[in-house]
């Protein structure tokens, strides 16, 4: 049997398949709702974990398409429950943010555009075609990735990491969580297992989440081929500084190593360290970025964003959220 890859499928494939998994993902969340009518919750909560693994796989079709560097192989995701509940964390989380700051991204381009028309026109220079398709592009790329990775962080910085960590845990146990609705189950320390064991309150729980996923889906069903295009561009000229964790963590690899050493706190964060950064590529030397809390469940850092890159930002995140789980 030959083995089925994202590299035959075009960008009109993705678009489609993304937008028919989301529409199957709809699907098994109002047949959720249905049976939960009728008090079957457990067979509903199954339905809601089927709905999130066919967000999933939209999920991966529109990383794709944006040509985010992911694994290839196409049952990876869409036939093996493990690698599609591990990417269902990433993915979610990082369109949430694109489509936080896509219209500020959209309004910066324009505006840098005109400020750097004005100054080259100031200097009498001739403003052709291929002045537009090259030299403009060129000088507002650095621009436009460091705005975006700066409104990447200031995401990222404002989630709400005791929510995260629950999160994943209930991704962590969807499987589980889907066997347990649809079987009966026998366990030596616990007797029958029944899906009627599933409470309402287990069941509306799940629900709230999956919610949320098919929430950020929907907004991501709306691109136009236009605008998709475009925001494409903005995320390619930021893929550097932005993107460089969330494309290797699938291959299990890191360009970076974050150092964290517990200091006195200085601004009432429930505890603080002192984060230094170090680039695996031919530097050796430690580089100080500041400090890093955490007050209220939110992530701060003591200095200026764009000081520190979405890699090391999820690199602080997953340690932090590891930290917690310790504490607990």
């Amino acid at each position: 049997m030959t083995e089925r890859t994202f590299t035959a499928f075009t960008e009109a494939n993705l678009l489609e398949g993304g937008r028919l998994c989301f529409a199957n993902a709809e699907v098994h969340f109002e047949c959720a709702d249905h049976i939960a009518t009728l008090g079957h919750y457990g067979m509903a909560s199954s339905h809601l974990v089927l709905a999130a693994e066919e967000a999933v796989k939209s999920f991966v079709c529109w990383a794709k398409l944006f040509g985010l560097d992911m694994p290839d192989k196409v049952d990876k995701y869409f036939s093996q429950h493990s690698p599609r509940h591990n990417a269902a964390r990433e993915l979610y989380s990082l369109f949430r943010d694109v489509l936080a700051i896509q219209d500020q991204i959209k309004a910066l381009v324009p505006r840098l555009g005109i400020a750097f028309v004005t100054e080259q026109l100031d200097k009498g220079i001739t403003l052709d075609e291929h002045f537009i398709q090259t030299t403009l592009v060129e000088a507002l790329a650095p621009q436009v990735a460091l705005e975006t990775g700066r409104l990447l962080l200031e995401q990222k910085a404002s989630h709400d990491l005791y929510q995260e960590r629950i999160d994943r845990k209930w991704w962590n146990n969807a499987n589980g969580l889907k066997n347990r609705g649809f079987y009966v189950d026998h366990e030596d320390n616990k007797g029958w297992l029944l899906p009627q064991q599933i409470s309402k309150a287990e069941y509306q729980d799940s629900r709230e989440r999956v919610d949320r996923v098919l929430t950020v889906l929907e907004q991501m069903a709306r691109f136009d081929l236009d605008s998709l295009t475009q925001f494409k561009t903005y995320l390619a000229m930021s893929k550097p500084t932005t993107l460089e964790l969330f494309e290797t963590a699938p291959n299990g690899t890191r360009t970076d190593i974050v150092y964290l050493t517990k200091v006195p706190s200085v601004d009432g964060s429930d505890f603080e360290y002192l984060v230094e950064f170090e680039e695996l590529e031919g530097v050796t030397e430690r580089m100080e970025i500041g400090r890093v809390g955490l007050i209220d469940g939110k992530l701060w850092l003591s200095n200026d964003h764009a000081q520190i890159t979405y890699k090391g930002m999820l690199l602080l995140s997953t340690w932090i959220e590891e930290h917690l789980e310790d504490a607990d």
